[in-house]
């Protein structure tokens, strides 16, 4: 398991001097294009993967290199890729949290993340702040059975599960099923392999309530309200507020499919295979009432 203690601050923290790279953990289904989607608006430097794509001609570099991908939309990107291991622990080799370059580092391996990337050395600079949007695992694992069936500029594209029903899906033991417990295992770093259990779910717990400021995308707005204040964002800025605007004004559901009832036999087989999730997005809900006050708290200054 990642040193969480020495890498993140905690929430309740606020650090002499901030630190520039904010760790968004985006899991999948949960909104993670949203956000990218609004901080490329806001003109922010993120780190994803689209800094090696080959036709930015940066791959191979041996230095960091910050640079505005398309010409005609102004945010710019590093060149690493902070979406695998293998690109985590370049961008680490690179210095990525060190050099300060990057506002935002989107990753959907978490704990790899903060393990590689972040230390508390420079009175705390390269310590970390972690962001996440979390959904109801049942209604994520459905939107991800839908979505991957159309989605062929996914990598994950999976056009078979087109020949599927949600519930023979939802039952399959096979490699390509549903995800089982996704948020417990990325958190505790517990391979795919790995049983996870109560021990697992407390650590989950704990390491939400001392270092992540969570969202819930059923209150999209106000998460990202809180999510501004951490990244010290003055949403009254002409600019921000425009992005704002036309991010809740022209929200659409981009991948419409049918949605299932809790008690359903689509549900409960998803949720078998998903307790422990299911349990900690429970606590999750509780937390992000917990959460406003702080930081509310610190709207002007910024846990920054």
């Amino acid at each position: 398991m990642p040193s969480w203690r020495n890498a993140l601050w905690k929430i309740t923290e606020k650090p002499d001097k901030p630190p520039d790279s904010v760790l968004f953990w985006h899991i999948p289904k949960c909104g993670g294009t949203t956000v990218k989607k609004l901080y490329e608006c806001m003109g922010k430097t993120i780190a994803t993967r689209v800094g090696v794509m080959p036709q930015h001609g940066h791959q191979n570099e041996n230095e960091l290199v910050v640079f505005q991908p398309y010409k005609r939309l102004d945010w710019k990107t590093v060149n690493v890729d902070t979406t695998t291991l293998d690109g985590i622990i370049r961008a680490k080799e690179l210095g990525l949290v060190q050099s300060h370059l990057a506002d935002v580092i989107v990753s959907m391996e978490m704990g790899a993340a903060v393990n590689h990337l972040y230390d508390n050395r420079d009175n705390g600079r390269n310590k970390g702040r972690v962001l996440a949007l979390f959904r109801h695992p049942i209604n994520r694992l459905v939107s991800k059975f839908y979505y991957l069936q159309v989605a062929t500029w996914e990598q994950s594209y999976r056009p078979e599960w087109k020949d599927l029903t949600l519930l023979q899906w939802a039952r399959s033991s096979k490699r390509g099923g549903p995800d089982s417990n996704i948020m417990v295992h990325k958190l505790t770093g517990k391979a795919w392999s790995e049983k996870v259990g109560e021990k697992d779910l407390r650590v989950a717990k704990k390491i939400l309530r001392d270092h992540v400021v969570a969202g819930l995308l059923d209150d999209a707005e106000e998460s990202f309200r809180r999510f501004n204040i951490v990244l010290g964002i003055d949403e009254r800025l002409e600019r921000n507020e425009r992005c704002m605007n036309e991010l809740f004004s022209s929200r659409e559901n981009s991948n419409t499919h049918p949605k299932i009832t809790e008690g359903s036999h689509e549900w409960n087989a998803l949720a078998k295979k998903n307790a422990l999730d299911i349990r900690l997005y429970r606590y999750i809900q509780r937390l992000y009432q917990e959460q406003k006050s702080i930081i509310d708290s610190c709207d002007g200054g910024g846990l920054r």
